[in-house]
């Protein structure tokens, strides 16, 4: 019976194709399923067919969760960082050349205040 109740929650909607709102509705259709397998309420079965369905239930919401964010990372943060990026490398390359392409010279050296022997 337990091979079936697991086919029966992956068939209704795998576990890579829930959405969020998806993951109650496929929690509470597999413990109706394992309140029809096991009708006995002390059932050992029962309970851990239950626990299962609550076990399948939280996985998929953290799926979708860990989905949400892996797409919040891709769609809004790597192009943002991409561009914080070039434009510390463009502030950084101003130091490396002086214009015209010739290394930048340094300034020239200030005496240092103070007695003069």
């Amino acid at each position: 019976m337990r091979p079936l109740l697991a086919a029966v929650f992956l068939a209704a909607a795998g576990p890579l194709t829930a959405t969020a709102a998806d993951c109650p509705a496929l929690q509470q259709a597999c413990r109706a399923q394992c309140e029809r397998g096991y009708p006995d309420p002390g059932d050992s079965g029962r309970a851990g067919c239950a626990a299962r369905c609550d076990w399948e239930g939280a996985t998929c919401t953290a799926r979708q969760a860990l989905d949400d964010t892996s797409a919040a990372l891709q769609h809004d943060l790597k192009p943002w960082l991409a561009d914080q990026a070039a434009k510390w490398q463009r502030f950084l390359d101003g130091f490396k050349a002086a214009p015209g392409g010739r290394p930048a010279e340094p300034p020239p050296a200030r005496p240092e205040p103070g007695i003069a022997l």
